[in-house]
């Protein structure tokens, strides 16, 4: 794939500061095709030649975006992850990646493996803060937190 587009879902927090991001160029071959959010407000800051909807399932299903960013509040995760899954689409959701067990295990149910992506947002994983507790943990040392 020469180029992907991407739809965020959510932009008013941190789906909006992922949307500009890509429309600032920061990841090499990523195009911000379209957006959506259920209110009109926040798709204001986006014109064209990027598409608005505010309702994801027709941004899912709009062909405008190889992959989706999905950012929108928690409980909407696993229905909007499983139906971007369904329609064939990359996704990359941000955390929690559902609210309730049971959903994030539907959630990964969703994805049928193959080419297609699916992956979780852990931002922070690679903050050295948080790293050196993972190895706290991981080598038995956390009762020196």
């Amino acid at each position: 794939m020469k180029e992907v587009r991407l739809g965020v879902i959510g932009v008013g927090g941190m789906g909006g500061n992922h949307a500009r991001s890509v429309l600032a160029s920061k990841i090499e071959r990523l195009r911000l095709t379209a957006v959506s959010d259920i209110n009109p407000k926040a798709l204001e800051k986006f014109a064209d030649p990027v598409r608005r909807f505010t309702d994801s399932r027709a941004l899912i299903q709009s062909g405008e975006v190889d992959a989706v960013l999905i950012a929108t509040p928690h409980f909407d995760h696993t229905a909007t992850g499983i139906a971007a899954l369904a329609n064939g689409l990359h996704v990359l959701v941000e955390k929690p990646i559902s609210v309730h067990k049971a959903d994030a295990e539907r959630l990964i149910a969703a994805w049928k493996g193959g080419r297609q992506v699916f992956a979780a947002m852990f931002n922070q994983r690679t903050d050295p803060q948080y790293q050196r507790i993972r190895n706290l943990v991981v080598n038995d040392n956390y009762f020196f937190l």
